[in-house]
């Protein structure tokens, strides 16, 4: 959750670095930070799924929309330094979120009582 949220200080330092999105609000923002709200204050078994799909969305969306060109280039500093939290946190978010997963809907061997 931390790391889906540090990817939004990422979009939200892109913002006031000056980086035009096509929306008012950044779509990006909202979809770090819905799951973000889901995996915090919801124990549902299914949050960890959306909140790791959410941020795979997030990482794998700077490949095809030409971003990682920018992860190179740094001026301006202020939108260079917001590419480089979001992209890192969603890909920390993407780990960490597998391996949560994982542990998760990982079944446990029951363990035998000892017998008297």
């Amino acid at each position: 959750m931390i790391s889906l949220v540090v990817a939004a200080v990422g979009v939200v330092t892109m913002v006031l670095a000056g980086v035009e999105f096509t929306t008012t609000i950044p779509p990006g923002l909202v979809i770090l930070l819905v799951p973000a709200g889901l995996v915090a204050f919801g124990r549902w078994p299914w949050t960890l799924v959306v909140a790791t799909l959410a941020s795979l969305f997030i990482f794998v969306g700077h490949f095809p929309s030409g971003t990682i060109r920018d992860l190179l280039d740094p001026i301006p500093f202020g939108a260079f330094l917001g590419l480089w939290l979001q992209f890192l946190a969603s890909l920390v978010a993407v780990i960490s979120g597998l391996v949560a997963c994982v542990q998760n809907y990982r079944t446990t061997p029951k363990t035998e009582r000892p017998t008297a």
